[in-house]
This record gives C-alpha cells, structure tokens and sequence, in this order.
C-alpha cells in the first residue's frame, strides 16, 4: 500500500495544475487507511482545483478501467467483429480507415492487422471521395467533441465513427443529428455513471454542464474512469473565478501511461527524457507503533521547521483548518513517531535540548495529554 500510495502521489504532484499552487505540500498516509491531503494557504481558485481533484480521485478509485496494449487489442477485435457483422467482408475491402489522433492512430493501426486491411485502405483526412466511405477510428468517445471537430474538416458524404469505448446515448445522437454519419459503432458501450457520481446533485450539475458545453460535443454524462496504455483522456473542470473551463487533474502515474512521462527533446543528453520534472512537494506519512500514533484521520506535514496538523472529516472534499507545531512542540511531535516508548521519547528530546529530565518528562506529558484529549494522538 505505501508503494502504491506514493505512486499516486507521484501522479498528481506532476500535474501542471499543482505547479500553480507553489507552497502547497501533499501529505499521504498509507495506514490505517490510505488518505491524502493537501495543507498549504490556498485562494478560492486552488480550492476548486482542490475540490474538482478530490472528486476526480473518488470517482477513479470507484471506477478505474485501465486499457494496457492486450485488452486494447481485444477490444479492436470486437470492434472488428461488429464491423463485418454490420456490413460484411466485401464492403469493408472497399472503406477507407482514417483516425482521430493521437489514441485513434495507435487504435487504427491494430485494427488494420485486425481487419487485414491493405494499405491503399488507410488514408488522411479529405482524400475519400464522395462516393465513398469513411471509417473514422478513436479510443473513445466522452462527449463527442474531438468527432465533432473532425467532421467539421472532413468532405466526405458518407462516415462511420468507430470508438472502441464510447456510451451508447452518445453514438445514437451523433446518428440522429449528422446526416453523414452512416453509424456509429463503438467496440464496447459504457453506461454513464454521471447519476451515481453526482447523485442529489445530478440534476444541477447536468443542466450546468450542459449550457457550458452548448453546441460543442453531443453528450453530456461520466463514462468509468478511463486511461489507456498511451493516454489519459484529458478532464475539465469549471473555474468559477474566470467562468471558463479549465483544463483539469491527470491523476494516472506516469509508469501506467505514455503521455504522462517526460517528452523527449532533441538537446537532452544520452537517454534522458528532456528536463526533470519539478520537485514533487509530497510527504509519505511514516507508520507509527509506538505507545502514541495519530489518530486514524490526522495528517500532518514538515513545513520547513514546523509541522501542519490537521484532523480530516469524513467529507473527501472539504477543506480544515489545521494548527502549526513549531519550536519544542514540533521535536515532541517528531519524537512521538519515532519513538515506541514514552521515555525512548523523553530521550530522544534530552538529546536535543539542555533541559532537566523531570521537567522535560512534565512538560512532554502534559502536552501529549492536550494532543489526547482533542482526538489528535490515541494510544490504541
């Protein structure tokens, strides 16, 4: 769980958005659950941004569905299947295939081993004659938007949209509503989960989302939480600061996903991979089992000398107050974590400051029991 744990940290901590919020630091505790935080002196704007990654980490963790190359390759056989089912071998010798880059072309090049497509059969976009069809191919669909912007350049008369992943509402409006679009065939149809990630706030927040989108895409709802072996469909989320749409969190590591890693420059020396990545800001919480630990729901965090304590409610998105340990509050603190008995504890500080060991001792209790009684520190 720690490894695993830290890799999301990872994830989120190379994100452009939290480059924008420079003194934040991210506290992960791995027992005796997993629970992130983030302390820091936040604006209303990294709030939302706080806020929107807290339910996009709900959300992932409830419905993850992660496509590595095999189950990609699966899916563009069934994808495959349904094509020939649909319009047979002979038709299909006669389409013309293009992709939606840059996930379409990766789709697109598994499906012309699939379909054992000839290469005159994989063409650009606007080489089709009018006569023709022309299957256009993508990883997924999410509103139709990336579609929609394609047909807008594309000439020719007759088009099949093929998503490996797209929701069925989505592909039966696309068809309803441009008169060009022979079908729309997607390899698997995915329900939307946008009732039960929203729920008492479905209504609002499709009515929003909706007059937000106006003409641009078809569809409006939450497919399960996608990421392919390349890519992780980019989010957006609504910046109520500016009232525009704001490019949102990518919250899948880098070892999971291509487009998550360093871009390779042309000036980076050996086998780097362009500049390294800024600093990560991110504190793995070591496990205490000593005759003190937090209690379950507190983090804390090393800001500079001091530590940041806060207890978290249960609510995943709200944002707490939380109180500064400095000085010999902040030793006492650190000495409760690393030690498993009260007078190891005592110890570790005499080693740190001139002090009599009764007096130490006194004022060592006294403030364990303040940390006690408002739920910071438990002894079980």
């Amino acid at each position: 769980m720690p490894a695993a744990l830290e890799t999301l940290s990872l994830a989120i901590t190379q994100n452009p958005l939290w480059q924008t919020i420079p003194h934040a630091v991210l506290a992960a505790r791995p027992d005796p659950y997993p629970v992130l935080a983030v302390f820091g002196v936040f604006s209303p704007r990294d709030l939302n941004h706080l806020r929107e990654l807290a339910g996009q980490l709900e959300r992932a963790i409830q419905s993850f569905r992660y496509i590595d190359y095999a189950a990609a390759e699966q899916a563009v056989r069934r994808l495959a299947l349904r094509l020939i089912e649909r319009f047979g071998p002979e038709q299909i010798a006669r389409f013309r295939f293009t992709a939606i880059p840059r996930g379409g072309l990766i789709v697109l090049s598994m499906l012309a081993y699939a379909l054992d497509l000839s290469a005159e059969q994989i063409v650009g976009p606007g080489s089709v004659d009018s006569g023709g069809t022309l299957v256009v191919v993508d990883d997924c669909a999410l509103s139709g938007l990336r579609f929609q912007q394609f047909l807008s350049r594309e000439t020719c008369s007759q088009v099949l949209f093929c998503p490996l992943f797209a929701n069925a509402d989505l592909c039966r409006i696309i068809e309803q509503r441009e008169s060009r679009v022979r079908a729309c065939i997607a390899a698997e149809a995915m329900p939307d989960r946008a009732p039960y990630f929203q729920g008492a706030d479905y209504r609002r927040w499709h009515q929003h989302w909706s007059e937000v989108m106006g003409s641009n895409g078809y569809w409006v709802g939450q497919l399960d939480y996608l990421a392919f072996a390349w890519s992780e469909p980019q989010s957006k989320i609504w910046n109520s600061d500016t009232a525009e749409v704001d490019t949102g969190w990518n919250v899948v590591p880098p070892s999971l996903c291509l487009n998550r890693r360093p871009v390779v420059r042309p000036d980076a020396a050996g086998d780097s991979c362009g500049s390294p990545a800024p600093r990560p800001r991110f504190q793995l919480l070591p496990h205490s089992g000593g005759f003190l630990r937090p209690a379950p729901r507190v983090l804390w965090a090393d800001l500079d000398q001091a530590v940041a304590v806060a207890r978290m409610p249960d609510a995943a998105s709200a944002a707490v107050p939380c109180f500064q340990l400095a000085g010999s509050a902040a030793d006492m603190w650190r000495a409760v974590l690393q030690s498993r008995t009260r007078d190891q504890a005592c110890a570790l500080l005499l080693r740190q400051y001139d002090a009599d060991p009764a007096v130490l001792g006194r004022d060592f209790d006294l403030f364990m029991s303040e940390l006690q009684k408002t739920g910071i520190l438990s002894d079980r």
